[in-house]
């Protein structure tokens, strides 16, 4: 199994966003977006800001955080979802994302880090929903500057079994990430029978949560194995981009089912990912000067540390100079999958640099095979 850094899923996070919505490109062909890898340009008149509304679901309030991209208009938007109990919330990939011109909203399900109410799983699914309608309510579209057609759910854990759910029943989602995406139903009743360490684990979350018991939620998912099994998701899924992100833990293989579900489906705009950390991405949040570039989009694409880093060019075009690299590629007018296979000498920054610029510009290039997404 190939492994990525996660700067790379920031680019594919900025493909898929892209795929949903590409209104959106902006850059200039001669310049990739340096939104990408730094803050843009200040905007006085319409400055990146944040705000913490109140959402109401059924019948408590429920906490957030929006964050708000520069610039005048309604921008696309991300809903982000955390995990059980949610330590981790990915805030550094909100920012990254506002960066890139888009709005975050980050809620905090019902009984969950001082939103009122009880958590359940159940009521995490109604709270993903809640915070979809709250992205369309007109007052809001007009105070946040949100763009209602391009909303894209991304869940951790969790967050990425409310993700796929909420996104099947919701079809004006317009694409989704599940970062290591736990398949409640399944695994929790598999882990039960192979892990000592399960009631341990899901004891001390569940203790942080309110109103609620590790075996509350459990009786929760066995009382209902086909909602609770994001398989059952697939057929409202495929007609959507989606990109599965895998790390070394509990989830890998439901992960790596979901996706080749969805391309047997006939979703052809699967991206699945592998990166080689733990669940909580704590090791691989910043990547390696070595890494390279190679694969397959529609499948499995696949990036690993580079054991060649010589200079030598790689189908004419030269390893070592990102800018260079893209000037040669839009002055062949061409591209290959193989052009990024041996960027080993790059830091993250300017992979990002290189690869986005040629995903955002990838329409005005004579793709040969096999294709990247169209």
């Amino acid at each position: 199994m190939k492994r990525i850094g996660w700067f790379v899923f920031l680019l594919l996070l900025c493909t898929v966003l892209q795929v949903a919505n590409t209104n959106y490109a902006q850059e200039s062909p001669q310049q990739p977006p340096a939104a990408v890898i730094s803050d843009p340009p200040p905007d006085a008149a319409h400055p990146a800001t944040m705000a913490w509304p109140d959402i109401p679901s059924h019948g408590a309030k429920m906490y957030s955080v929006i964050y708000i991209a520069s610039g005048a208009g309604p921008r696309p938007t991300v809903l982000m979802l955390h995990g059980f109990p949610g330590n981790e919330k990915n805030l550094d990939l909100a920012y990254s994302i506002r960066r890139a011109g888009w709005n975050v909203l980050v809620p905090f399900y019902r009984g969950a880090w001082g939103s009122a109410g009880t958590f359940s799983f159940t009521h995490a699914l109604e709270d993903a929903q809640t915070s979809i309608n709250f992205l369309r309510l007109p007052e809001n579209v007009k105070k946040f500057q949100i763009d209602s057609n391009h909303i894209v759910l991304i869940g951790h854990s969790m967050g990425g079994f409310v993700t796929a759910y909420a996104t099947a029943h919701e079809p004006k989602v317009f694409a989704a990430a599940l970062i290591s995406a736990g398949n409640l139903g399944p695994a929790s009743a598999r882990q039960r029978a192979s892990d000592p360490e399960f009631w341990g684990r899901w004891n001390e979350n569940a203790s942080r949560l309110a109103g609620t018991t590790a075996q509350q939620l459990v009786e929760e998912v066995d009382r209902d194995p086909v909602k609770w099994n994001y398989m059952n998701c697939v057929p409202l899924l495929k007609e959507r981009p989606i990109l599965v992100l895998e790390a070394d833990d509990r989830n890998t293989a439901d992960n790596e089912a979901l996706a080749e579900a969805l391309r047997k489906a006939g979703n052809s705009e699967v991206t699945e990912q592998h990166m080689r950390t733990d669940h909580a991405f704590s090791s691989d949040r910043n990547a390696s000067r070595d890494r390279e570039l190679a694969g397959r989009h529609r499948r499995k694409t696949s990036i690993e540390p580079s054991e060649d880093c010589g200079p030598a060019s790689h189908h004419g075009w030269l390893v070592g100079n990102p800018q260079a690299i893209a000037r040669d590629i839009w002055s062949s007018n061409r591209v290959n999958v193989e052009v990024i296979r041996r960027l080993c000498r790059s830091t993250a920054q300017e992979s990002i640099f290189l690869v986005h610029y040629l995903f955002t510009q990838r329409s005005r290039f004579r793709l040969s095979e096999p294709r990247m997404p169209a």
